[in-house]
């Protein structure tokens, strides 16, 4: 078994119902492996940023009451510097985001802001366990995944099977860009 967790990643609660993707870059910025580009930001600057970055085609803006995947990645990617490069490869087979977490996160030690529940919560993945290390050569099988909620009270990565992960990890339900697909924000190739 290969197990990556990135224990440094600070854990912040959500400060207001739609704040869940403000509370997963504050973690995600706050949580960089190398300290010297670390970011400390407030969740109401973030939100305020996302806003600004979110989608504006129709019908997206009805459907996204906080942050949206454009919202959140040019957030991240707007308040980071080099060698940190976010991207969402969103797509509709739930096999590939899941590859990309994992040799994301294993390659950069960076985590990753996740969409769950057909789009309608941030988390934060923040490791987990498979029976191989993901590496660009092979297809380990996702045994296990810590996660951060911003909605909880201090339920700092949280341990759930790969089979209660994924009926959390679905595709987005809202009509609009993101339909159909599983969005995940980490660091390319």
């Amino acid at each position: 078994m290969y197990t990556k967790k990135l224990d440094y990643v600070p854990f912040y609660m959500q400060q207001w119902g739609n704040y869940c993707g403000a509370a997963n870059a504050q973690m995600a910025l706050d949580g960089y492996p190398d300290t010297s580009i670390r970011v400390k930001y407030d969740q109401v600057s973030l939100f305020n940023i996302m806003k600004l970055h979110n989608s504006q085609t129709p019908p997206d803006p009805q459907h996204w009451g906080g942050t949206d995947p454009k919202g959140m990645l040019e957030c991240l990617q707007s308040l980071s510097s080099l060698p940190v490069d976010w991207v969402a490869p969103s797509g509709t087979n739930v096999d590939a985001a899941i590859l990309f977490i994992l040799r994301s996160m294993n390659r950069t030690g960076i985590p990753i802001p996740a969409l769950v529940d057909g789009g309608d919560h941030w988390v934060l993945v923040v490791g987990w366990q498979t029976d191989v290390e993901p590496t660009d050569t092979n297809n380990p099988k996702l045994l296990h995944v810590y996660f951060s909620d911003p909605d909880t009270n201090g339920a700092n990565h949280t341990l759930i099977t790969a089979k209660t992960w994924m009926k959390h990890f679905r595709a987005v339900d809202r009509p609009g860009t993101w339909s159909k697909k599983y969005v995940a924000i980490g660091q390319g190739p």
